[in-house]
């Protein structure tokens, strides 16, 4: 009997540290080439070049010039090759990033407001003779050499196929549930890697865009747990001679809260929620309600 308990616990023992410890070795690196396969017989696109690769020391070889902006998004490999569909010649690249915000963070980057937007992936847009896309780490562009209604289909077919064999998410990054939903306008969700409104310490901000009343406005959210972020943007106002009183009645921590003066982007109002810096770009006092139902819905 006791020869039985002990194999049965071995066996348990094993089973468990297969579970835990050989788990995530058996998960390897997907080999981004893969998904730029030969031919899509499903739509007679054909691959019609090699497959070229550049990580993220290489990337100014491929992007010269254009590289600091990915590598701020934690830019990790891509991979890049020509298609043919009939006389109809695109080209793939293939971004793959550190995590799925980054993806979406320079994404949004790239997106204006006179795109297209096409629902593939998380979003998508098209706009002449280009895709985009992206989908949980990975970043999908497409460009065309023909700006004819064939040429697009072409490109969207490829787009789509492309689609099934790439893994990962296809919602929004959570953060963005803290966030109203009411009147807020579709598809200008962002994330800032790095300075936001031009301030290199305003990292991993989180924004979206509100049209009420025919006021446009942003709410931006980061986390800041230390209240360095807060305590450097103080600083910067009183500096420059741009900072005023808040009001004094908003739910912000401690009345760790002030307003901004720019000329370009209006009234900011900033401050601390539950470790967070928030604040509204384009503030007027009709939106005091708006803020306080949002600081008090965050958690």
């Amino acid at each position: 009997m006791k020869s039985g308990k002990y194999i049965i616990a071995i066996i348990f023992i094993s089973i468990f540290q297969l579970m835990t410890c050989g788990g995530e070795k058996s998960v390897p690196k997907i080999d981004i080439s893969t998904l730029l396969p030969v031919s899509f017989p499903a739509i007679g696109t054909e691959r019609a070049s090699e497959i070229r690769t550049f990580n993220d020391k290489e990337l100014w070889e491929y992007i010269d010039g254009g590289a600091e902006l990915y590598l701020s998004y934690n830019f990790d490999e891509v991979a890049t090759a020509d298609y043919k569909h009939e006389d109809i010649e695109m080209v793939v690249d293939l971004y793959r990033f550190d995590s799925d915000i980054d993806a979406f963070g320079l994404y949004s980057m790239f997106r204006t407001p006179d795109v297209q937007i096409i629902k593939l992936g998380v979003e998508g847009f098209t706009a002449p003779a280009t895709l985009n896309y992206v989908k949980g780490k990975f970043l999908v562009r497409l460009v065309g050499y023909d700006e004819t209604s064939a040429g697009s289909l072409a490109l969207v077919n490829l787009a789509q196929e492309i689609d099934k064999l790439l893994p990962g998410t296809t919602e929004l990054p959570a953060m963005f549930g803290a966030f109203p939903s009411n009147n807020h306008i579709p598809s200008t969700e962002k994330y800032y890697a790095v300075s936001f409104l031009g301030q290199k310490a305003l990292q991993q901000v989180y924004t979206r865009d509100y049209l009420i009343e025919g006021d446009s406005l942003s709410l931006f959210l980061t986390y800041d747990s230390s209240g360095a972020k807060y305590m450097g943007w103080n600083d910067i106002a009183e500096k420059t001679g741009r900072k005023k009183p808040a009001p004094t009645d908003l739910p912000f921590d401690e009345g760790h809260t002030f307003i901004v003066e720019d000329g370009y982007y209006g009234e900011i109002i900033v401050g601390l929620r539950n470790q967070k810096l928030v604040g509204i770009v384009n503030y007027n006092k009709k939106r005091r309600e708006l803020l306080t139902d949002w600081l008090n819905s965050l958690q």
